[in-house]
Formats: C-alpha cells, sequence, structure tokens
C-alpha cells in the first residue's frame, strides 16, 4: 500500500463538504488522513463514497460562522482522534457575493467579515490550544487574491480576504513558538464552485464583476484553477514537507497577476 504526505494525520475541513473545501478533503483522505468535513447540512452521500473508496472522511453538522458550532467539531475531531494535525478552513458563504460598492446594501456589511474573516479566527481560536497542548499543528486558510490585487465589485471580498492574510503572518508569527504552523492560500476564479456557475450563467450581462471574471478567463497563461488544484496545494502545506512554510500567503490564480 503506498503511504500518503498525510498518513495518520487528524485533519479539520471546516466547509469541506463542497466544491474547493470537498477536493482538499477528500485529497486528505487520499493522502492518508483521517479527515473530518463540516458542512451546515448532512451529507451521508460523501461517507459512504469515502467508505467505498476505502478513506477515513467523516461528516459533522456545524456552521462555521458560529462559534459555538466550530468550538464543538474542533473539540469533537479531537476527542474522537486524541490528537488534532491540520484545519483547514475552505468554506464561505455563497452570499453575499461580489457588486459594485454602491449598489452593496450596507446592512450586509458586517455579513461578509463574518463569513470570510471571523470564520478563519474562529477556526484558529478552537484549535490552537489543542495543538499548543500537542506541541505542533497546522491550520490553513482559503480566501481569495481579492485581498492582495483590487478588483472591481470586490471592495468588501477584497478587504475582509486582507484581513485575513494579515491576520496569517500575526498569527503565525504568535503560534510559532506552540510549534503551530499558519498559512494561507489566496485564489482566483475557480472552476466548479458555486460563483463560476453563476459567472457562466451571467458572462454575457455586462455586469462589471463578470466582465472582470471574463478577463481572467480570457488572459490566465495557465488556465484557470480547478479545486484539485487547490487541495494539490493545501496537501502540500499540510505535510511535514512544508513544516519550514508558515505566514505566508500563495496565490494561486493561474498566472493571471503577481500581487506583493
Amino acid at each position: 500500500m503506498t503511504v500518503g504526505v498525510l498518513q495518520d494525520k487528524v485533519a479539520l475541513v471546516l466547509g469541506g463538504t463542497y466544491g474547493i473545501g470537498r477536493a482538499v478533503a477528500r485529497r486528505f483522505a487520499e493522502e492518508g488522513a483521517h479527515v473530518v468535513a463540516t458542512g451546515r447540512r448532512p451529507r451521508p452521500e460523501l461517507e459512504a463514497e469515502a467508505t467505498a473508496a476505502g478513506l477515513d472522511l467523516s461528516v459533522q453538522v456545524g456552521d462555521m460562522t458560529v462559534w459555538d458550532d466550530v468550538r464543538r467539531v474542533v473539540e469533537a475531531t479531537h476527542a474522537r482522534h486524541a490528537r488534532l494535525d491540520v484545519v483547514v478552513v475552505a468554506g464561505k458563504p455563497e452570499r453575499p457575493a461580489a457588486d459594485l460598492f454602491l449598489e452593496t446594501d450596507p446592512a450586509t456589511f458586517p455579513d461578509y467579515f463574518v463569513g470570510r474573516t471571523v470564520s478563519r479566527f474562529y477556526a484558529a481560536r478552537a484549535a490552537a490550544p489543542l495543538m499548543k497542548a500537542q506541541g505542533k499543528g497546522k491550520i490553513l486558510f482559503l480566501t481569495t487574491d481579492a485581498g492582495r490585487t483590487p478588483t472591481p465589485a470586490e471592495v468588501l471580498i477584497g478587504a475582509s480576504a486582507a484581513a485575513v492574510i494579515f491576520g496569517t503572518r500575526a498569527l503565525a508569527r504568535e503560534l510559532a513558538r506552540f510549534g503551530i504552523r499558519v498559512n494561507t492560500i489566496a485564489l482566483s476564479l475557480t472552476q466548479d464552485t458555486p460563483i463560476f456557475a453563476e459567472y457562466q450563467r451571467q458572462k454575457q450581462s455586462g455586469a462589471v464583476i463578470w466582465k472582470a471574471f471574463e478577463k481572467i478567463e480570457r488572459t490566465a497563461p495557465f488556465g484557470l484553477n480547478r479545486p484539485e488544484d487547490v487541495a494539490n496545494v493545501a496537501a502540500f502545506l499540510a505535510s511535514d514537507a512544508a513544516d519550514q512554510v508558515s505566514g505566508a500567503t500563495i496565490s494561486l490564480n493561474g498566472g493571471i497577476a503577481f500581487p506583493g
């Protein structure tokens, strides 16, 4: 049997039942990890698929934007496996989506930051004490490259991502003395995701955001990301091979831009 790069590690993937998060959870399990994926609804078909493939992947119901839910699934994962090696925060609400700032309802402003920023720090806050006690752990956030490169109609999305990127550096420095690494993957437009499906439906509408996405699709030197591309990078960062990487934000964007 081939031994994977995550063999016998325990990984929790918040937002791991659909899209990019699902690809990450599946890849981790294929690399030999014991994986718990969370989502807002039960997904027995995912567990059945994993069992049929000989993989250790289970699903827990929880909302990553609710502190009590995040703490519960983190503690339950640790209790089941007696350790917690990797936490990935992959999901985000499908709405609020990208929109021009002057057309964005101010009442939704907090939702951007709760869904895309606070959820990340909830996960880190719940996992870090457990990782501190065991002397090692890895925390991996997924966010958007709009936090590094300004993008039309993504003022709030970009601002919430920029907070994650800065928080990655600050957390990495603070938690290093406990053996905890913290990194982020910043994504561009990714195929086989809800926002990509929406783009495909509306790409002829003339809206600014869809025109920006059309330019990304047209100019990406290496093509658009797929969820599997994200899973590949996530598996590396979660592995022992990446132990020297912490506080980093890796832009995964097909060569569209080279943010500083």
